[in-house]
């Protein structure tokens, strides 16, 4: 499954509140081999508040370039507020939905919050609300946008027409069961029991930044190699890695636990004679059956014929682990790879492969 999460501020007014909410994200992904992107600045230009629209222009993008899979949109004073959630298994009943929202505001549906936000772009009336959001900002006047100094009052803003949009589907359309709208502080895209807000009202940008800073530090960090060399560091979506499970971009290496298989193999890249670490992220979904999940892992040349080290893995905890191997090389080879073995039973996630020296 494809998974995206995106963040945007202005250069200078939230962009410390970004640094800190971004840890919290950049890490939960990381281990889950989710893609991350930002973007740092005003694509409107000439007002900090005009960031807002960046949303828009991230959306676009995605549709321009046939992203495939689910992208959450996530406001800069948006945070982790659990780093256990298993948003795979959230998602994996999901997707007859085009989009999911926090919706209810005033006890309507399609009022929403657009802080946080899920668009399934896999969906035909996922990509037709981006469509229609994009329409909808292009509506206004660039004279008028240029010229604009108060937020929501000299032009329509961000969240707004994202509403007026997710009402025609609704009540012009009748489309609202293609549409998942969550309430309030129960949702799962927006200020409930994985994603948190640290809205205006909760202080100025200064309180609001310390509070998410505390929050973020301490969370596990997973792409901290303690000051070694980094010599591969390789998400799994990559060509050279091979899987019978996989292979559109932005997907990650996965066995669906329904046979005992060979979950992956490859990059079949070239390495110099010395010392290495092998460093494999793993990421369990649902549940552990029976106590334990058994991996075995092996390193080999010589397109498998010559086996450099092998390990036997039990992980007995749903969510990330990470797998490591020490391993040495007599000699340079030019086709290193990692070959990952699993039984049948478990959902299991294979977002990295990172190499140490």
């Amino acid at each position: 499954m494809a998974v995206l999460f995106m963040q945007t501020s202005d250069s200078n007014f939230y962009y410390e509140m970004l640094k800190y909410s971004s840890k919290t994200f950049r890490n939960y992904c990381f281990a889950r081999g989710i893609f991350y992107e930002q973007y740092v600045g005003e694509k409107c230009q000439n007002m900090p508040w005009k960031a807002a629209y960046n949303r828009i222009y991230m959306l676009r993008s995605l549709l321009e370039n046939n992203f495939s899979g689910w992208a959450f949109y996530l406001d800069a004073d948006c945070y982790v507020k659990d780093p256990d959630f298993d948003v795979f298994k959230y998602l994996s009943d999901k997707g007859k939905y085009g989009g999911i929202f926090s919706g209810y505001l005033y006890g309507v549906p399609y009022n929403i919050n657009s802080g946080g936000f899920a668009i399934n772009f896999d969906h035909p009336i996922g990509r037709q609300i981006v469509s229609e959001y994009i329409k909808e900002y292009e509506k206004l006047p660039k004279e008028d946008l240029d010229n604009a100094i108060n937020w929501e009052v000299d032009v329509p803003e961000d969240q707004y027409m994202l509403h007026v949009v997710l009402k025609k589907f609704v009540d012009q359309y009748g489309l609202k069961d293609y549409i998942l709208f969550e309430e309030p502080n129960k949702s799962y895209v927006n200020t409930g029991p994985f994603i948190a807000q640290n809205l205006r009202a909760h202080g100025n940008v200064a309180s609001r930044s310390q509070a998410i800073k505390e929050i973020a530090d301490r969370y596990p960090v997973f792409n901290d190699f303690g000051g070694r060399s980094v010599i591969l560091n390789l998400h799994t979506s990559h060509p050279s890695i091979k899987t019978a499970e996989h292979g559109k971009r932005y997907s990650i290496a996965y066995t669906d636990g329904n046979a005992e298989k060979t979950a992956l193999w490859g990059p079949y890249v070239p390495l110099n004679q010395g010392a290495y670490e092998l460093l494999m992220y793993v990421y369990v979904s649902g549940s552990v059956e029976n106590g334990k999940i058994d991996i075995s892992m092996d390193i080999a040349s010589d397109h498998g014929k010559n086996i450099i080290s092998q390990k036997n893995f039990y992980i007995e905890k749903t969510g990330p682990s990470l797998l490591k191997i020490p391993f040495s090389l007599n000699e340079t080879v030019s086709d290193l790879e990692t070959r990952v073995y699993t039984k049948k039973g478990h959902k299991i996630y294979f977002p990295r492969i990172v190499i140490l020296s």
